[in-house]
């Protein structure tokens, strides 16, 4: 049997092993959070505010104000105009015209056999990437109308990694290479 000043120091010795065991514990909790964090959280290769800002509009990304946060006023976001979607490609990216035509011997209506006639056409245009260089396909494709008005022909447009894609393959293509083959990060400043 122990005395009570024994029973108090055994309290005493327990209590402070207590405290310890929950600091370490504490300590085990913030380590798992920040791998678990670091782990499975968001990747810190991010596409930068005005990264692809040579596909977006040419010019160079806005500079950050140094005005503290607690003056400034909350910033509002601009609504695009036009609607929704995607924008245009910059105009200052050369195009190439790409005319895909409707073979000669198909201008003529399936329903009646009388002759198509022009009557527009539909223009798509998609970026494609030659090494270093920017180049907007623009694909040109004359439609024919039936004078009678039973059909509206006009050639199909190449298929495209992306259905309604505003980029072709080489696009695509160029920026794998770039990541997996030649290890150069998303977030590199391009100007």
């Amino acid at each position: 049997m122990l005395t009570a000043s024994e029973l108090e120091s055994k309290i005493e010795e327990l209590l402070e092993r207590n405290d310890a065991l929950e600091r370490e514990l504490k300590i085990l909790r913030e380590e798992n959070a920040l791998l678990k964090q670091w782990r499975f959280g968001r990747s810190s290769e991010r596409i930068e505010p005005g990264q692809l800002s040579f596909l977006e509009d040419g010019s160079e990304p806005a500079e950050e104000s140094n005005e503290e946060e607690g003056d400034a006023a909350p910033k509002r976001r601009r609504s695009k105009k036009g609607g929704h979607g995607r924008g245009p490609i910059p105009e200052h990216v050369p195009r190439e015209e790409i005319v895909l035509d409707v073979p000669e011997v198909e201008r003529c209506c399936s329903s009646c056999e009388g002759p198509l006639q022009f009557m527009g056409e539909d223009v798509t245009e998609r970026v494609h990437v030659k090494p270093a260089e920017l180049v907007v396909h623009r694909y040109r494709r004359p439609k024919y109308a039936c004078t009678h008005g039973h059909e509206i022909k006009s050639a199909a447009l190449p298929p495209g990694v992306i259905d309604g894609g505003k980029y072709e393959a080489s696009v695509y293509a160029y920026v794998a290479v770039a990541k997996y083959c030649d290890h150069v990060p998303l977030n590199v400043g391009v100007r």
